[in-house]
């Protein structure tokens, strides 16, 4: 099986990469960087240059295409935010592969935390209280609309740049401001904090099934006070679970997605705060737990239908360059607290049942290829004064405006919805 796999700069798509390679299949790796982890991995017997889908989504597409007609690949699987692009063009890559693609328009519909928060009331998935403020115009009312505390959160956002707890009305105009001075010409919404731990999942499904999915918790992460997960445990929840499956379903999703919940302490109920259209770092915690991602994405490709999976829970695993991250990070707000925060780096209060991403030792240069891009990324961080997790994936996100200044935007086909909410009823 000749499988096209996108994304593969970042370093679960390396991890992809690895998998896929391991299980026979013909891998190329395709992805804007020249040497990604991904493209150098001894797994990918091809690597195909694609231009920058943040800047030039037409140029990314386009390139996909074309590749899908060569003939030369029987799957397209995305490992990150192309999912979004490319999702709207899944009529024309079925006619020559197999895309792991979710319908038109839906990507975006659930990636857009405001337009989430309308699928949610629409389809009755509980989720925190929000206000999405649409103009400057509206930030008094918006300030005032919900009780504190809560958070001010950018729409479209990665970890928690631009977010922030709010105890008052003036902290939340800041926080308004905050969003417009990191992510100018997104809007920002409030949402109601509610006391609760917040549980994460990454399934991979088709067609509105899930087939392979891990929960867990974040045990360390960037920064401190939440955001990208650097260490992280799975867990088991049955309510989650099925809160995760209800989306999918009416969603009629396709491909990987991440999603974020909050257990509502007094009924314990699971609110859905996030779905993020793509892969995310816990895919490595689920090979560990059990769930071969590789394996469903071959049956799923070869029309079987693949055993279920569900991560054991009780199992640990870091993302080593978040965790580098999240060490200097320290170092450089606190340095005071120096020796503590190198101690905890070296030394974590939990074991590790994987320490590194990138598990196969004899495949050593994307590790490489890994570190160099990483540090490029935490000295520029450093320099001008950016998230390093925003520089880390800069390239590789996906720009709403930039693709609606030259490509045509497919609305969400509400249809599909309508019927899977009319038949779980």
């Amino acid at each position: 099986m000749r499988v096209l796999v996108t994304g593969s700069n970042t370093f679960y798509g390396a991890r992809l990469v690895q998998a896929l390679g391991g299980a026979d299949c013909v891998v190329t790796a395709a992805d804007p960087v020249r040497r990604s982890c991904g493209k150098v991995s001894k797994y990918a017997t091809g690597q195909l240059e694609l231009p920058p889908l943040r800047s030039d989504p037409s140029g990314y597409r386009d390139t996909l295409l074309a590749a899908a007609k060569s003939g030369e690949y029987d799957v397209l699987l995305p490992s990150f935010e192309e999912s979004i692009l490319l999702g709207d063009q899944r009529a024309a890559f079925s006619k020559h592969l197999t895309p792991f693609l979710p319908d038109p328009g839906t990507a975006w519909s659930l990636h857009n935390k405001g337009l989430l928060n309308d699928f949610c009331l629409a389809h009755g998935i509980p989720t925190p209280n929000t206000v999405v403020v649409e103009s400057r115009e509206a930030w008094d009312e918006a300030a005032r609309a919900l009780p504190f505390p809560v958070f001010v959160k950018p729409t479209v956002g990665l970890g928690s740049l631009g977010r922030s707890r709010c105890e008052s009305p003036e902290e939340v105009i800041e926080g308004f401001r905050s969003v417009d001075e990191c992510r100018g010409g997104v809007a920002p919404l409030v949402q109601q904090a509610v006391d609760g731990d917040v549980v994460s999942a990454l399934v991979f499904a088709q067609s509105g099934r899930v087939h392979g999915e891990v929960l867990y918790r974040s045990l360390r992460t960037i920064p401190d006070d939440g955001g990208i997960s650097c260490h992280r445990e799975s867990v088991e929840s049955a309510a989650v679970s099925e809160a995760v499956s209800k989306v999918v379903a009416l969603a009629n999703w396709t491909g990987f997605a991440g999603m974020d919940f909050v257990i509502d302490r007094e009924p314990g109920t699971p609110l859905l705060l996030d779905f993020n259209p793509r892969a995310t770092p816990a895919l490595q915690l689920g090979f560990v737990a059990g769930v071969d991602w590789a394996e469903i994405v071959v049956e799923l490709a070869n029309g079987r239908e693949p055993r279920p999976m569900t991560a054991q829970p009780g199992l640990r695993a870091r993302s080593v360059v978040f965790d580098v991250g999240w060490l200097i990070d320290g170092l450089v707000k606190r340095p005071s607290r120096s020796v503590s925060r190198l101690r905890e780096f070296f030394r974590p209060a939990w074991t590790l049942d994987s320490s590194i991403d990138l598990v196969d030792k004899k495949d050593w240069r994307p590790k490489v290829a890994m570190f160099k891009y990483a540090i490029s990324c935490i000295v520029g961080s450093a320099v001008r004064r950016r998230a390093f997790g925003d520089l880390l994936f800069h390239e590789s996100t996906y720009d709403r405006a930039t693709a609606a200044a030259v490509l045509p935007l497919v609305p969400r086909d509400e249809s599909k919805a309508k019927a899977a909410t009319a038949a779980a009823g």
